[in-house]
């Protein structure tokens, strides 16, 4: 079953989410899947093609990059620095008092 238009944009904000507080470590789409599954982030199982087109429209932005390793199959996805900004620009005005310093 194919995600909502409601879905999909949820998934591309809990993934950027994910990879930007895990800067720079980089992940498979099936590990951002199932971690934010297990971390009840999101409601719905996506698939690994459902995370790898949120991965692929964030690198769109530039808020995420795939990485390929020689020894791999699959891409590891990691957020940019322009999307660890965009995830704390976004926090600190979610939650105003933790940007004072």
């Amino acid at each position: 079953m194919s995600l909502t238009i409601a879905q999909q944009a949820d998934l591309r904000i809990a993934v950027l989410e994910f990879l930007a507080q895990r800067f720079p470590l980089a992940y498979t789409a099936d590990s951002i899947g199932r971690m934010l599954v297990r971390r009840q982030r999101i409601d719905y199982t996506p698939t690994s093609s459902d995370v790898t087109a949120a991965c692929s429209f964030l690198k769109g932005e530039n808020f995420a990059d795939s990485i390929i390793d020689s020894l791999a199959i699959l891409p590891s996805w990691q957020a940019t620095s322009a999307g660890v900004t965009k995830f704390q620009r976004k926090h600190v005005e979610q939650n105003p008092a933790e940007g004072e310093l």
